[in-house]
């Protein structure tokens, strides 16, 4: 099975090429907020830029349709002072410039740069998300834990999802997921970046800044 077909029957997959040395540097000179384990948003100008010189926006545009464009990005970040766990959740988000009424678009919450919605299931199934470690997730560290299939409807065991530092995986939205509190406190860094090939309805604009 390849990496398309596993993503989209398991609801997650390793993407086959990780990121090496010098574009993880790059990254983090680009965006210094990278360097220190937090949770926070991320400006998408300088991602861009990054990302320009890596082969993830053809892998999304394989994926998605050449209009493939990321609108999101956060850092997951767990180490001292860091300790958080996520329940069992689905991400059913967007991040818009400004709300509108629009059918199946509630739940607005004003979050500065941007306005976060509870978008419409059909267009959360569109979005596609890859997970770029910073550092090694191992078990100890709270790594991400999934119900492979449950963006389908199946009833899979929790699984856990180690990592490597450079390993990127790709992620349906829909599919169950969670964290647990890390037991080692080593930095365990996650750029989380979301992507979508598809304008929104009714006026509304991807606001992410």
């Amino acid at each position: 099975m390849g990496f398309a077909e596993e993503l989209e029957a398991r609801g997650w997959a390793r993407v086959p090429e990780g990121l090496g040395e010098a574009a993880l540097a790059e990254l983090v000179r680009l965006l210094p907020m990278l360097a220190v384990p937090s949770r926070r948003p991320v400006p998408l100008g300088p991602l861009n830029a990054w990302l320009a010189g890596t082969a993830l926006p053809g892998l999304m545009a394989g994926l998605l349709g050449p209009g493939a464009r990321p609108t999101r990005a956060l850092l997951m970040a767990k180490g001292p002072g860091q300790e958080w766990a996520i329940e069992w959740h689905r991400d059913t988000t967007f991040a818009v410039a400004e709300p509108r009424e629009v059918p199946g678009f509630d739940g607005w919450v004003n979050k500065g740069p941007f306005y976060q919605v509870q978008a419409p299931l059909e267009l959360v199934g569109l979005i596609r998300t890859l997970r770029i470690h910073l550092d090694d997730a191992g078990l100890e560290q709270g790594p991400l834990l999934v119900r492979s299939g449950s963006h389908a409807g199946e009833g899979a065991p929790a699984l856990a999802v180690p990592a490597l530092r450079g390993e990127v995986l790709a992620m349906n939205p829909l599919l169950l997921h969670a964290s647990e509190v890390p037991r080692d406190l080593s930095p365990r860094r996650v750029l989380h970046i979301e992507w979508a090939a598809f304008d929104l309805p009714g006026g509304l604009r991807w606001g992410w800044f």
